[in-house]
């Protein structure tokens, strides 16, 4: 939660969301998440089968992340990485020059 928090705080939430959707928007993702979901209403439809939105959604969310390219899953994964370990640092940095008190 302090993660989230301090990300929200310095706003690089939004811009590593701005930079994922960019990312997610330019690359093949849209195309196959829209294939897969006509595929399903086809198969549901030839089997005189209804689907409803609730249910299209169950069986889309899966597959929302699984048409997400491994290499942008990696970037977003190592960007969080260095923005956790950047305040780790810096909180320790400022742990490390605050007096103890045991100085004399």
């Amino acid at each position: 939660m302090q993660y989230l928090h301090q990300l929200e705080t310095t706003g690089e939430i939004y811009s590593i969301h701005h930079q994922f959707k960019a990312r997610l928007a330019s690359s093949e993702w849209r195309g196959r998440f829209r294939a897969r979901a006509k595929q399903i209403l086809r198969e549901r439809q030839q089997d005189d089968e209804k689907i409803s939105m609730e249910q299209l959604i169950r069986e889309m969310v899966p597959v929302g992340r699984e048409c997400v390219p491994g290499e942008l899953k990696s970037d977003l994964v190592r960007r969080l990485v260095s923005v956790i370990d950047d305040k780790d640092d810096k909180d320790e940095s400022a742990r490390s020059a605050t007096p103890t008190g045991n100085e004399k």
